[in-house]
Order: structure tokens, then sequence, then C-alpha cells
């Protein structure tokens, strides 16, 4: 079984911050998060940015605080 987590990362140091599981986000929402067309483009452990739109939609829905203007967020997939 896959699962999604996010990861935080400082904007300007790069350093990792924190990493978030996402239990019962789906590859179609995930696809629809990171604006992408084909949930075919989703590869097991590929990290992509997620953008700042995206960011606010997954810390309402899962209750995470986030800082996008002071860090970077990927979003990945990983077997769990």
């Amino acid at each position: 079984m896959m699962r999604w987590v996010l990861e935080e990362f400082g904007r300007e140091s790069g350093e990792f911050r924190s990493r978030q599981e996402l239990p019962g986000l789906g590859d179609d929402e995930a696809c629809a998060l990171l604006e992408l067309e084909n949930p075919e483009q989703l590869g097991d452990g590929d990290l992509f940015d997620v953008p700042d739109a995206a960011v606010e939609t997954l810390a309402h829905r899962f209750g995470l605080k986030t800082d996008p203007a002071g860090a970077t967020y990927l979003l990945g997939r990983e077997a769990g």
C-alpha cells in the first residue's frame, strides 16, 4: 500500500524541518494538487514541489502548521 508524505525544508537554508504522513490522500487528488495531468507521472520515491495554494489546501485538510513564506514543501509517495 502506498502513502503520501509532505516534507518541509527551510527555504533559504534547505535544511529538513519536518515530515507529515497524509492518510487518505489518493493519487488522483495528489495529481490535482501537483497540477499533473496523469497519475502515471507519479513515481514511487519521487518528490514533487508543492505549489503554495496546494500547501494551504493540505494544511487545512490535515490540520498542519505550515510556513509557505519560509519553507519549501515536497510531496512524495512511498510504500507504507
